[in-house]
């Protein structure tokens, strides 16, 4: 780079043609810039307007005639070509006032393909850093809110055992900050009425003499064979039943199938709805108070849905309570907020932000379970709860169940997509998953199994070894 050559400098800036002229009476004044000991990287170099926070500096230090030239600048600029230069490997100069050196400078870091070596030296100073997971946990400002599922005899309740849920201090599986407190939960599926589940399903609700159309036409048998065949912790008990467009079943119907469920099984019942803005909070609120002290977990309340009354039923007979937007942070810190004014401690509140299928939305699930996640963590109380993941839902893509050869077998591909659903929710922070098949809740309870086995390393992990190695 020592010899002389002629080439050209292409210094852009976003915006109006006119200031082009502008730009050029600039350049030929007399302060001076120079590089030294520089490395040229490419033939053109392009320079573009720094940040709105650099913009207001510059601004503030320029005097009256150079604050007039640089307002008209910040709505823009044409392109300038500086042609026949001097180029060496000692040193560059380039003849501008002295606040354009700024925007210049501060134009390094953008458009400019040229580095001093002293910048190149500060660069590779920064690689040297001890990585101390302490001081980024010490910035959590809020911690995920734990919540207890079902209480035994002596708490209340007639479990036999409880789950908890939530607590976390930091994101999922970042176990360099802070070990997890509890383990991500499945609440296995159970409907009050057979219709709707996918014979592919349908065909592995066997255990010894009984066939699935027993099993599934009592709820009290089906929640017993998930205890027993698929070793649920967590049973969801959902009275699509209720829906006036499916069988109009009462409230009083309602309360004979969850007092059923839990004579039948010893562990955490979550209560599902049928999604019905009105005869949900009914079912919800009689629930609470029938089965008081029980720690049921009634999922969900939306926004369309009037919830005084039952967050009043469950703060009286301590009972939780879901809530359920659709893929919309915001709407759920709305919701969330009204809950928790009206009464609802955070230890009873988990919300469910919605959890689409592979193929079928997932990608905006995963932005909003870790949008949710970490405004939670960053001290928004409203969203510093448990997150419930409803994976089963995927079952409504044809994908899943579908007979297509192309396809492969569906008796494989359903429980996979399933899985792979409720991995994904698992990784963005879900605590709770409602799921549905057999093979789907093995493989996942696999996956949290052996993820949650990473806190046992207590080997010192080199966390930059991926950038230097």
């Amino acid at each position: 780079m020592a010899e002389k050559k002629d080439t050209e400098i292409e210094i852009t800036l976003l915006g109006l043609e006119e200031n082009k002229n502008i730009l050029e009476k600039i350049l030929k004044s007399n302060a001076k810039i120079k590089f030294k000991n520089f490395r040229l990287f490419a033939d053109n170099v392009e320079i573009l307007f720094p940040s709105l926070s650099a913009k207001k500096m510059l601004l503030e230090n320029s005097g009256s005639n150079e604050k007039a030239i640089l307002e008209k600048l910040m709505k823009g600029g044409g392109a300038i070509t500086i042609d026949n230069f001097e180029t060496s490997g000692e040193e560059l100069e380039i003849t501008v006032p002295s606040f354009v050196q700024q925007i210049i400078t501060a134009g390094l870091g953008g458009g400019m393909s040229m580095q001093t070596a002293e910048s190149a030296g500060v660069i590779e100073k920064l690689l040297e850093f001890k990585f101390d997971a302490a001081k980024i946990a010490d910035n959590r400002k809020t911690e995920i809110a734990e919540v207890t599922l079902g209480a035994t005899k002596t708490e209340g309740g007639s479990r036999d055992s409880v789950v908890k849920i939530g607590g976390e201090k930091t994101m999922p599986f970042y176990f360099f900050e802070n070990p997890p407190v509890n383990k991500s939960v499945i609440s296995n599926d159970v409907f009050d009425i057979p219709g709707g589940v996918p014979k592919v399903v349908r065909e592995r609700f066997k255990i010894g003499d009984k066939t699935d159309k027993e099993i599934m036409a009592d709820p009290g048998e089906w929640a017993k064979f998930r205890v027993e065949k698929s070793h649920a912790k967590v049973v969801t008990i959902h009275l699509i039943s209720t829906d006036p467009n499916v069988k109009d079943a009462s409230v009083q119907d309602a309360m004979k199938t969850i007092a059923h469920i839990l004579q039948s099984v010893k562990v955490p019942i979550v209560v599902g709805g049928s999604g019905n803005p009105v005869k949900d909070p009914l079912i919800f609120k009689e629930a609470a108070e029938m089965f008081a002290g029980e720690r049921l977990l009634f999922s969900t309340i939306s926004g369309d849905m009037e919830y005084e009354d039952v967050v009043k039923a469950c703060v009286k007979h301590n009972q939780n309570l879901g809530t359920l937007v659709s893929m919309n942070p915001d709407d759920m810190r709305r919701l969330n907020s009204g809950i928790l004014k009206a009464g609802l401690p955070k230890n009873q509140l988990a919300m469910d932000p919605f959890t689409a299928g592979v193929g079928y939305g997932i990608e905006y699930s995963i932005s909003s379970l870790e949008r949710c996640r970490l405004a939670g963590l960053n001290g928004e109380d409203s969203l510093a709860v448990p997150i419930i993941s409803a994976t089963s839902n995927m079952w409504a893509a044809k994908e899943a169940w579908k007979k297509n050869p192309e396809w492969g077998p569906r008796e494989i591909r359903g429980p996979l997509y399933e899985a792979a659903t409720g991995a994904m929710a698992l990784l963005c922070g879900a605590n709770i998953f409602y799921s549905l098949d057999v093979l789907g809740i093995e493989l996942l309870n696999k996956i949290i199994d052996s993820l949650y086995e990473l806190k046992e390393e207590k080997k010192e992990k080199d966390y930059l070894s991926w950038i230097t190695s």
